[in-house]
């Protein structure tokens, strides 16, 4: 199995976290305030790069299913699990 590069990972994980910051549902109901849902959305998005880059960052040489699962053991499965399928959903 090939990996990525830190390039590629940092370029994907931004690229996610711009394309679905605009996606969220929450300013339907915010009418004339749907620009504070929208920065809402982007700071979080940007909180959660910073994690997954965090993450990267400290264990370089492993995918982030690995890294989950060293960490977590039995959980991290649970979670690796989920991530692939809220990726494929999205």
């Amino acid at each position: 199995m090939e990996r990525i590069s830190k390039f590629q990972l940092s370029a994907m994980i931004i690229l996610f976290q711009i394309g679905s910051s605009t996606l969220f549902e929450l300013r339907i109901g915010a009418k004339q305030d749907a620009w504070l849902t929208v920065l809402t959305g982007m700071a979080v998005s940007f909180l959660l790069l910073m994690l997954f880059l965090g993450i990267q960052r400290r264990e370089p040489n492993k995918i982030l299913v690995q890294i989950l699962v060293q960490y977590l053991g039995f959980f991290g499965k649970i979670a690796a699990f989920s991530y692939v399928l809220f990726f494929a959903y999205d």
